[in-house]
């Protein structure tokens, strides 16, 4: 990912499980550019941040839950709809 300002931040990750249509369990660090996971901070994000870091991905998820929450309302509707 790059930044505005142009600054190129790395990321890895794997996919743990995946059960179609229902789950995908994922890890997703902060990396340099080969791969090797770092710290939040060695990318400029200080500790005492990590809360806030929390909290924002927290929110996150739990906006793609309303939205599944929705999708599956949805088809339970139209069950034609796929």
């Amino acid at each position: 990912m790059q930044d505005p300002d142009g600054i190129i931040v790395w990321s890895t990750g794997t996919y743990q499980e995946i059960v179609p249509l229902e789950k995908i369990v994922t890890t997703d660090s902060f990396a340099d550019q080969n791969g090797k996971t770092i710290s939040a901070n060695s990318v400029g994000i200080p500790a005492e941040m990590h809360d806030d870091c929390v909290s924002a991905w927290n929110s996150s998820l739990n906006k793609f839950q309303v939205l599944d929450e929705k999708i599956i309302r949805f088809k339970i509707l139209l069950p034609s709809v796929r």
